[in-house]
């Protein structure tokens, strides 16, 4: 049984993203004209969680009150990176930001960070 049913959109990726993107990389890995897209917006998580993974907790949309929330472990947005370049592919890559891709500003700030230390 699919655990998200009727949830819509999970606000990031589950485990089995690994598995899958391993699949896609390899066999896309020597056609440069495919782009891979992490994870279509993720959403509701903090920017830990985007890049490093962690619990995430789904509840359903306000017009289904009755179905119960899910509870997984996402993985972040920087493994399935990692997954896909250990490869070998060389593709490009786009990691949507958080709130339905738009925000950025966390790697922004993890960016500055570094560049302190």
């Amino acid at each position: 049984m699919n655990e998200g049913g009727t949830l819509g959109q999970h606000s990031m990726p589950d485990k089995n993203s690994i598995a899958f993107w391993q699949d896609l990389a390899t066999r896309f890995k020597n056609q440069p004209n495919v782009i891979f897209d992490l994870y279509n917006e993720p959403h509701d998580v903090s920017f830990a969680i985007w890049r490093d993974g962690g619990t995430v907790t789904n509840t359903p949309e306000h017009k289904k009150p009755g179905q119960a929330k899910v509870i997984y472990e996402a993985v972040g947005l920087q493994k399935l990176y990692d997954t896909i370049r250990a490869t070998g592919a060389t593709n490009i890559v786009a990691a949507g930001g958080l709130n339905w891709a738009y925000d950025l500003s966390g790697v922004l700030r993890a960016m500055e960070s570094k560049a302190r230390t």
